[in-house]
């Protein structure tokens, strides 16, 4: 219950913190913070207002998964064109990756999304892709060359940006602590890009079949509920 804004109360306080870096911004956010978490709030609006988000025809979510050697095994997309259901679409790899296999998903990945976007131009209408935080585009700009690229990063939109404009979050602004807060649940009890590292050991490698195949049909689902969340979190805001 801390008013930071109160001259008695900076008076006495700003002389004890010369050597922070802006600190009535830290320990406003500490008491916004320590309220939230009392009032059992994961995050909270700081602004008011519409919040503008970029839609269009055919709009396209996607998420990448990669192993623990860093390369992407995994190009997740969810596809939904205005009237009809979302469908899933992955470009996914079970095999152990080298680098060159690594840029070959990638670019079957990129070949895919330029014919999504050539049709859609074709048909005269609007195609935007969606993700949350940097991973995607970084991921892909460094595996293919950021100018063989550009085409396809112009029609990303970074949906994390703008929910940081917007809201402010107890634990930070994660897709898993955020998407919660407008509904959505994943189907997995324990979901999250590490326990999926742990589960692509038995995708790849388990003797056991029926394990391989139950890993793999685990980490398609976790991706594909990724994707859900950033098209719910869309429609959210």
């Amino acid at each position: 219950n801390l008013d930071t804004s109160a001259a008695e109360f900076q008076a006495a306080y700003l002389p004890e913190v010369t050597h922070l870096k802006d600190p009535l911004g830290r320990l406003t956010d500490a008491v916004r913070r320590a309220r939230m978490i009392r009032d059992d709030r994961v995050i909270e609006r700081t602004t008011t207002g519409a919040i503008p988000v970029p839609r269009a025809d055919i709009e396209i979510d996607f998420d990448i998964e990669w192993d623990p050697d860093d390369r992407v095994y995994l190009w997740g997309s969810l596809v939904r064109r205005t009237g009809t259901d979302p469908t899933y679409h992955a470009i996914v790899s079970w095999a152990e990756l080298d680098d060159a296999g690594c840029v070959e998903l990638a670019q079957s990945f990129a070949a895919w999304l330029r014919a999504q976007i050539a049709a859609a131009d074709a048909a005269g209408e609007s195609l935007l892709v969606y993700h949350y935080s940097h991973p995607e585009p970084t991921y892909l700009k460094r595996l293919l060359g950021e100018p063989a690229v550009a085409d396809l990063v112009d029609r990303f939109v970074d949906l994390l940006a703008i929910v940081r404009e917007h809201y402010f979050g107890v634990r930070g602004l994660g897709i898993k602590q955020v998407a919660p807060a407008f509904g959505f649940e994943w189907r997995d009890d324990d979901p999250g890009g590490l326990q999926s590292q742990l589960w692509l050991m038995d995708a790849r490698a388990s003797e056991d079949h029926l394990v391989r195949a139950a890993a793999r049909e685990r980490i398609l689902a976790y991706n594909e509920d990724d994707v859900r969340a950033t098209a719910a979190l869309r429609a959210g805001l």
